[in-house]
């Protein structure tokens, strides 16, 4: 079993990590949040790097699976 790095997220990331759960776009993740698109892809880019993931998909797999975020009904 491989043993990861602690791992924590401010609250900004936090919400854009649980918007790009539900499939939405750094577009309209900044549209919703009064940010801009760059800003967005930014948290994203941080996130994905301090996780070592390949991409969005895999970036959400790693908070998941290492319990960084809980999923509940309401991120369906």
């Amino acid at each position: 079993m491989t043993s990861y790095p602690h791992i924590t997220l401010t609250q900004r990331e936090e919400e854009v990590a649980r918007l790009v759960m539900k499939g939405y776009s750094a577009k309209e993740i900044a549209k919703g949040l009064g940010s801009s698109p760059r800003t967005v892809e930014q948290h994203i880019v941080n996130m994905r790097n301090r996780l070592l993931a390949r991409d969005r998909t895999h970036m959400v797999a790693h908070l998941l699976l290492r319990g960084i975020i809980i999923a509940t009904t309401s991120d369906l």
